[in-house]
């Protein structure tokens, strides 16, 4: 806390310093009510741009702040919301006086999202956040703003599944990490939030994707193991095993040792993350109860599906008893046994399970929220395997048409299940996606190039995951006057669900030859663009997805 010398009204402001000390150094809680009071009380005589008014508005909102920590009155949230809007008015921008006030706004922000679940908040946290974190310096150790940036960053990836999102997080965390020693206390905290990153982008990305990664993405899950690693055993040293950060670090680290496949060590380390947490928190506390789920994923990875059953009804129950049927930690425990009974061939079980899953979700976490994909998903592939395939095709349909809304067609996400629709047909059947005919038609045209060229452009084409099976390669019919010739041109019909995906891939293709490439596309309505190696390789990423996105527009003529 800090003050000005010579003002008159200066005497309650330093009693307000002296108990903050005395909290710092003791955690009594009498001691940070009496610095609620004193700031209350300093702030009554304060006039608006006295040389206190900001230090006074942003302690007093630091205080409420930490109350609602300790004691979880949720009115200190909003009279903290209050007092630190006020610092932070008061204040001119780039003012570096702004970045303590602007920190704990947005950690309120955050509270008030943990409270509420509006979306609203969260967003506030990430922009009062990063305006706190542009006005660091590069030696500034004062790091709450960067880690709660990364925490707010890493729950919208949560909800949204944005990959900027938790790419920005990962960065933000790794800078947070790089400013500490490890024997600071905020170290660990950040450590640990760093390993969630790099955790939630792999545990995030399709298995497919992953198994077609050339190693890049795995690599984020061996690092993850290697900080949970570290958590772990520091917080063992320093807290104890049965302390709740120890156990959440030993979840962890099973987490993501159960996504390398060392599940016999996930498994130890599950079991004995749950054993602790029901004899120390009680079994029915909501970490065990995660534990006692995630040991239950571990025994079905390991094929013990007995075991996994019966753990996953009892977290059911429980959860039905605690939070009613209609909670999300409930819906979460009845997707995870329809799973099992899929596993176990009770398809019809898991059909009306995952359907009420699917209804509920949609009600109350909306059709856009990633677990109401995931659901619609997997309860498409339950059709699927009962034989109702257009079923399962108006499911994926709807899944992938939302998850391009929200995600984009590029997502890795919205691929997955384009994959899985383009699979419920035989490869080049014009029929795609329902009884739609194959509605786009262009011609592409190699300038300067042979027949070798024209092959391996339509070899790249046709090998895209994405797009296996959901597009007919002919020779087109030139029109009189056209660029090109028979034998440097080929046609390409698909559904206007794999334009993006084409896009995509036509630009890879041209980035990747090893000499220079033109290609003209021949859009439906005869408009022609012209792409080049040249001109991609002068283009940033984000003006190459500006061209796929333009592309894709174009083509579909919308």
């Amino acid at each position: 806390m800090s003050s000005e010398e010579n003002y008159p009204r200066r005497v309650p402001f330093r009693e307000a310093q002296k108990a903050w000390d005395d909290f710092s150094r003791t955690g009594r809680g009498e001691d940070l009510d009496k610095i609620i009071t004193m700031l209350r009380n300093t702030l009554v005589h304060l006039p608006p741009g006295a040389p206190e008014w900001n230090a006074a508005f942003t302690n007093l909102g630091a205080a409420l702040l930490r109350r609602y920590e300790l004691a979880g009155h949720a009115d200190d949230v909003e009279e903290a919301a209050r007092a630190l809007r006020a610092a932070v008015d008061g204040l001119p921008e780039g003012d570096r006086r702004r970045v303590p006030a602007l920190t704990n706004l947005g950690a309120v922000h955050l509270r008030r999202y943990e409270l509420a679940g509006h979306a609203h908040d969260l967003k506030q946290a990430i922009q009062v956040l990063g305006a706190a974190v542009e006005q660091l310096t590069e030696t500034n150790h004062d790091i709450a703003a960067l880690t709660n940036l990364g925490t707010a960053l890493l729950l919208r990836f949560n909800e949204s599944d944005h990959e900027e999102d938790v790419d920005r997080a990962m960065a933000v965390l790794r800078t947070a990490v790089g400013r500490l020693r490890p024997d600071q206390p905020e170290y660990l905290t950040a450590l640990s939030n760093l390993g969630d990153a790099l955790r939630a982008k792999y545990e995030r990305t399709p298995r497919r994707l992953i198994d077609e990664d050339d190693g890049q993405l795995r690599s984020l899950s061996v690092e993850a193991v290697h900080i949970y690693r570290e958590v772990l055993n520091r917080r063992r040293r320093l807290l104890g095993d049965d302390h709740r950060q120890t156990l959440a670090s030993m979840n962890n680290l099973a987490v993501v040792l159960q996504n390398q496949g060392d599940l016999e060590a996930a498994e130890r380390l599950h079991r004995e993350t749950y054993e602790r947490a029901g004899r120390v928190l009680g079994p029915e506390h909501p970490t065990t109860l995660s534990s006692m789920n995630n040991l239950a994923g571990v025994l079905q990875d390991l094929g013990n599906l007995d075991g996994a059953q019966r753990l996953y009804e009892q977290t059911l129950a429980v959860r039905t008893r605690l939070y009613g049927p209609d909670h999300p930690n409930t819906l979460a425990s009845m997707h995870n046994l329809a799973g099992i009974f899929r596993s176990t061939g009770d398809l019809t079980v898991a059909r009306r399970m995952y359907e009420q899953v699917v209804a509920e979700s949609r009600r109350l976490l909306g059709r856009k929220h990633p677990s109401t994909l995931v659901s619609m998903t997997n309860l498409a592939g339950v059709r699927r395997e009962l034989g109702d395939v257009a079923g399962a095709r108006e499911l994926y349909q709807q899944a992938l048409e939302v998850s391009e809304l929200v995600l984009g067609a590029d997502h890795p996400r919205s691929r997955s299940i384009l994959a899985e629709l383009a699979a419920l047909w035989p490869p080049g059947d014009p029929a795609q996606y329902g009884t739609s005919p194959v509605e786009t038609e262009v011609a592409l045209t190699v300038l300067g190039g042979d027949s070798g060229e024209v092959r391996s452009l339509a070899k790249w084409i046709e090998e895209e995951p994405a797009l296996r099976g959901t597009l007919r390669l002919t020779e087109p019919a030139l029109d009189p006057g056209a660029m090109g010739s028979l034998s440097d041109t080929i046609a390409v019909a698909f559904a206007s669900a794999s334009v993006s995906p084409f896009a995509r891939a036509l630009v890879s293709w041209i980035r990747a030859r090893p000499r220079r490439a033109r290609v003209v596309i021949t859009a439906p309505d005869g408009n022609r663009i012209e792409l080049s190696t040249s001109a991609l390789n002068n283009m940033t990423p984000v003006a190459e997805q500006h061209l796929v996105e333009s592309l894709t527009t174009t083509l579909r003529g919308s």
